[in-house]
């Protein structure tokens, strides 16, 4: 691995982070706001999601550059499996932030 590539994957597996946080903090205002119209406190919702889909990103970016550098010759069949995991951290990370959420309520 050159230290472009690795430049690369640092900054895929960044921007990952970044989207996945944004995207779960746009959730948590949108649930924020339900909760608003029966009188319950936001709390520390957005800051819960920001790390929870950081996290998830962060994953997907390097679950990506993982497999970019071990199998880079796969074809399309391939990587719409190993797309699937992205999905998988997606999913997981969305799930988990509800649970968390009603966590904070009960």
């Amino acid at each position: 691995m050159t230290l472009i590539e690795l430049v690369i994957s640092v900054l895929l597996s960044g921007s990952c982070a970044v989207v996945g946080a944004m995207s779960l903090m746009q959730r948590a205002e949108t649930v924020g706001a339900e909760d608003g119209h029966y009188g319950l406190v936001r709390g520390q919702a957005s800051l819960i999601a920001s790390i929870i889909g950081g996290l998830a990103g962060l994953s997907i970016g390097l679950i990506f550059a993982y497999f970019y550098y071990q199998a880079p010759a796969a074809g399309l069949i391939e990587w719409v499996g190993r797309g699937s995991y992205g999905l998988i951290a997606a999913g997981f990370s969305g799930h988990l932030f509800g649970l968390v959420h009603l966590w904070m309520r009960l």
